[in-house]
């Protein structure tokens, strides 16, 4: 049966489906990550505009071939094309939803004997069409009860170095290592205690290479990096794990396997501090909590002289490519630490194994999740999940800071269980929650403050397990920044004052800012850099004022040459940047600044704009609608009304002004005889509002016996000086306004 996935977007999103026996388990996640520009360095998310993946060796179960599905998503609507081999199709993703893309086996598939072969356009190239949003890609491959699924990074998230993680073979299948080239001309080698595994390195000639290296060894630790002499600073994609492995303890015996499936984060993306909150698993025969035995821990070092500390012990002192792995399985909540750059994995174990209860066993399989360092966090994540087959329990584990733990909310509610600090990492708490006990199957989690989350579930031999909410770092990058708010944009209004910043990972000895197609080149020599430091890397930031093309509107291309001494990086002195930056028009408002309505009446506000997507009228009194263009106004008083127009990056302003008229009020009677009550034909309203307004009374013989251009001196019954006579009297006043014109009968009486 077909796999179904849904899945909605905020901001950034992690994804992951579990595996399940015919049919799949899905669980959905929209992640908005929290990021912190105060002294970070170049850091971006898991959305991009362009993706590689591969269809690695997978055992299949039982004859059943896996097939592999690409899931893509957006928070808005976006198209794009994917392609494998001689296969292509166009894809189209609405916004908050998900487009599933089935891959045909044959385009894509790497058979074990392929093995050690680059093998021509076998990748899985997902390109979204120039000028469309950003979308999150994930891929799945499954085969009945073997299942494995990975985000995929986006082409600024790969990098120049990655490190394998695997785990020891035990049973059937294979270790493998999966490079896919994303630039032409890459020469790549493979490397164990820096001994070459593939003599000479491997030569991928054109964007979408695939080369497989497989082995019945632990390929933990591997190095793949680039061979900077021949390929410069080419980027490519590294993917790791084994087409089908049991993990046991060592009082116990894997009976059932799985494959591990996973994208490595380069070394760019690693970090020094990590927490390990344990899976929480239930067992078919007895209640909560079950004696887990816990999850294995592996880290690998890049650096000689890495020491690893678990909650304040020395556990290992690791050189580059070494690898500690926990000797029995972690059951407690820890505090995983190193002097240098690390990554960390937790494994998930085979089901027989999961429990400390000899005559039962939990719900568990084999599974590795790349954990996050604790510093690359998120504020805000959703998570849609529905139980299908053999998945019966769902769990999120989460490590905030303990100040944050009040704020943490689920579904605006706190959490049913409470969180518990954390003794080995002060001023920290976790939160192990059994999403089971929620009647609802969609989950918002929210706090004030960033927090990393892992999201799982286990059924009767299947399981899964994927990090959820991670900035990556990327090894060199620009963005925009707004010099008011100091806000990190990658578009802008023509009117906003910015500045660009390029985050690179050694100082440099000259740039080249060519920043657009019309302009030339700008040349820095010995610019001087902002050196920051995260997760213990160095990183050099530069600055850049916005020039006279980037007042105008539209796309504008940067591309920075970057000069390093010595050969720093990728053997070579240069690196090339590219980046986009769009400026957006001013948005247009036509409209007259003021007008005139008599009370009573409406007007409608036919304002004419242009460039303009929200419309918002302040105050909103009167007004049949205050978010449209063209609302009706029927105010009661005199009113200012200020339209705000914006296209969600530039805004503004426009006043318009509507005077009321308020009713003219005129007596039929008055009485002139001097004693200083109604002595006057008083008119309210009419010289307020009608200046020029003509004013005439007739006795009924049709003489006129008072006129006036305004009405500043009201009649006081007298004609040429003298009395008029008691009688009525008719008059006509022409308002000079509209055309309207009043007319009725006065009785004069003394």
């Amino acid at each position: 049966m077909p796999l179904k996935l849904q899945l909605n977007i905020t901001s950034f999103i992690y994804n992951i489906i579990c595996k399940c026996s015919y049919r799949f388990f899905f669980i959905t996640l929209i992640i908005q990550l929290f990021v912190c520009y105060k002294t970070s360095a170049q850091n971006i998310s898991n959305t991009g505009t362009e993706f590689w993946s591969v269809f690695p060796t997978h055992v299949d179960d039982q004859g059943r071939l896996a097939n592999f599905s690409v899931f893509i998503t957006s928070s808005r609507s976006s198209s794009g094309t994917i392609t494998a081999g001689t296969f292509s199709t166009p894809f189209s993703v609405t916004g908050n939803t998900v487009t599933e893309i089935s891959i045909p086996r044959s385009a894509a598939y790497v058979n074990d004997y392929e093995s050690g072969q680059v093998l021509s356009n076998r990748a899985i190239h997902i390109l979204v069409d120039s000028g469309q949003p950003k979308v999150a890609v994930y891929t799945h491959i499954f085969a009945g009860r073997r299942s494995a699924a990975s985000l995929i990074l986006p082409k600024e998230a790969l990098g120049q170095q990655y490190y394998s993680m695997n785990y020891t073979q035990d049973m059937t299948g294979q270790n493998f290592i999966a490079i896919v080239a994303t630039e032409a001309n890459t020469k790549i080698h493979i490397k164990k205690n820096n001994i070459e595994l593939v003599p000479g390195g491997i030569i991928l000639s054109n964007i979408n290479d695939v080369y497989e290296y497989l082995s019945d060894n632990d390929l933990t630790g591997v190095s793949i990096s680039v061979d900077g002499s021949t390929s410069g600073c080419n980027r490519f994609a590294v993917f790791s794990g084994s087409s089908g492995v049991g993990i046991g303890t060592s009082l116990c015996t894997a009976q059932s396997i799985d494959p591990l499936f996973q994208q490595c984060y380069p070394i760019t993306s690693w970090g020094k501090n990590y927490g390990f909150i344990p899976f929480s698993t239930t067992s078919p025969h007895f209640p909560n909590p079950v004696r887990t035995a816990g999850q294995y821990v592996r880290v690998i070092a890049k650096d000689d002289g890495t020491t690893v500390n678990i909650n304040g012990n020395v556990v290992a002192t690791l050189n580059n490519g070494q690898f500690y792995t926990s000797p029995q399985p972690l059951t407690t909540a820890s505090y995983i630490t190193a002097n240098n750059p690390v990554s960390v994995a937790q494994y998930a174990l085979s089901q027989a194994c999961s429990n400390k209860i000899s005559i039962d066993s939990s719900y568990s399989d084999p599974d590795m999740v790349i954990l996050n360092p604790i510093e690359y966090n998120i504020n805000h994540i959703t998570v849609y999940s529905s139980t299908r087959e053999r998945i019966a329990e769902q769990y999120i584990n989460v490590l905030i800071k303990t100040a944050a733990t009040t704020s943490f909310r689920i579904n605006n509610t706190p959490p049913a269980v409470p969180f518990i600090s954390m003794p080995t990492l002060p001023g920290y708490s976790y939160l192990q929650l059994n999403l089971n006990s929620y009647p609802a199957h969609t989950f918002n989690l929210d706090a004030d403050d960033g927090f990393n989350a892992i999201a799982y579930g286990f059924g009767d031999v299947e399981s899964y397990s994927y990090s959820a909410g991670t900035n990556l770092a990327a090894s060199g990058g620009v963005s925009g920044i707004l010099t008011s708010t100091n806000q990190t944009v990658d578009s802008t209004c023509v009117y906003n004052d910015y500045f660009f910043k390029l985050t690179l990972p050694y100082a440099t000895t000259q740039l080249i800012w060519q920043m657009d197609a019309k302009e030339t080149p700008t040349i820095q020599a010995n610019p001087v850099a902002n050196k920051v430091t995260l997760q213990g890397v160095d990183y050099y930031e530069y600055t850049f004022n916005k020039t006279a093309a980037y007042k105008t509107e539209g796309k504008h291309y940067v591309k920075i040459l970057a000069q390093y001494p010595n050969s720093k990086l990728c053997s070579i002195n240069q690196q090339q940047i590219d980046y986009v930056f769009t400026v957006q028009p001013v948005p247009e408002v036509h409209f007259l600044d003021s007008l005139t309505i008599m009370q009573g009446e409406q007007v409608g506000l036919n304002v004419k704009t242009r460039g303009g997507n929200s419309y918002k009228w302040t105050p909103s009194a009167g007004l049949n609608h205050d978010d449209i263009a063209r609302p009706i106004a029927s105010p009661d008083k005199d009113i200012t009304y200020t339209l705000t127009v914006s296209n969600g990056t530039c805004v503004v302003t426009h006043m318009v002004h509507i005077g009321v008229v308020l009713p003219i009020i005129i007596p039929n009677t008055f009485t002139p005889n001097g004693d200083s009550i109604n002595d006057v034909w008083d008119i309210k309203n009419l010289s307020r509002y009608y200046p020029k307004a003509k004013v005439a009374v007739y006795n009924r013989n049709g003489g006129v016996v008072f006129s006036s251009l305004g009405y500043n001196m009201p009649w006081d019954g007298r004609y040429n000086g003298k009395e008029v006579p008691v009688a009525t009297y008719y008059y006509i006043i022409d308002l000079n306004f509209r055309r309207i014109r009043l007319t009725g009968w006065l009785g004069l009486i003394r």
